[in-house]
């Protein structure tokens, strides 16, 4: 029901030809290396991963400067330097996944740019900060159908960095003995979904469909722009709050 209103002559499910995809990602290789601030040494590509099963496939940024980490559900991803300061170093990766429909055609099921942290001269394996998210309006889950979940969205990863607690007077410091605090469960914020395109201004939140805050590319330019934009956007910020 939900799927039939979201493409009922608004929006519609993204497939595109395979060709078509390649062309995409040949041109978001260097926009995307720009907006990270990378070497265009030509080893900059989106390089395609073969995926469990063979339906799906993601391309994922891929070059000689790249770090290979885990996220929180457990896939290595690639990511690149992309700011550093204040004792951090902000690491940032871009993908795109597809499905196969078969005939040579593609069908969009996601893109992300997610970024991590680390602590300059830290041998520990970098923290997962935050992910900018864009799922297909038919995706995996019904929840990007009926409301519960905005798209795109921005999504904090808060559950691997430790709350520290706040600093006593000098006087209490050379007096007690230090205490090890594991701070307050921080494992909700990754369920958190905050919207990163919304129409709240223009449309009221009721049963119809579209949702005023789901959406899906509607267009292989639209993805691009979005990949570009995000990532330079993402850089853009970190970099600012590191070094001002």
């Amino acid at each position: 029901m939900a799927l039939t209103a979201l493409t009922d002559g608004m929006l519609h499910s993204l497939s595109a030809r395979n060709r078509d995809v390649a062309t995409l990602h040949f041109g978001l290789q260097v926009a995307v290396a720009k907006s990270f601030g990378l070497p265009l040494d030509g080893q900059v590509r989106f390089s395609r991963l073969a995926l469990p099963g063979g339906r799906q496939a993601t391309f994922e940024l891929q070059g000689l400067h790249g770090q290979a980490v885990q996220d929180r559900r457990g896939l290595q991803k690639l990511v690149h330097e992309i700011a550093r300061g204040k004792g951090w170093q902000a690491l940032a990766g871009a993908s795109t996944t597809w499905s196969s429909r078969g005939k040579g055609l593609l069908a969009f099921v996601d893109c992300q740019v997610i970024v991590f942290l680390q602590v300059l001269g830290d041998q520990s394996p970098p923290r997962q900060l935050l992910r900018l998210e864009w799922e297909a309006l038919d995706g995996n889950e019904m929840q990007n159908l009926n409301g519960v979940i905005a798209h795109p969205h921005w999504q904090m990863d808060l559950a691997d960095f430790d709350v520290q607690p706040a600093r006593p007077p000098s006087d209490e410091i050379l007096l007690s003995v230090p205490k090890t605090s594991s701070g307050p469960d921080l494992a909700w914020s990754s369920k958190l979904h905050m919207a990163a395109s919304a129409r709240w201004m223009s449309e009221e939140w009721s049963d119809e469909r579209p949702l005023p805050h789901v959406t899906g590319p509607q267009s292989l330019e639209e993805v691009r722009r979005w990949m570009d934009n995000a990532c330079r956007y993402v850089r853009f910020q970190i970099r600012d709050a590191l070094t001002r």
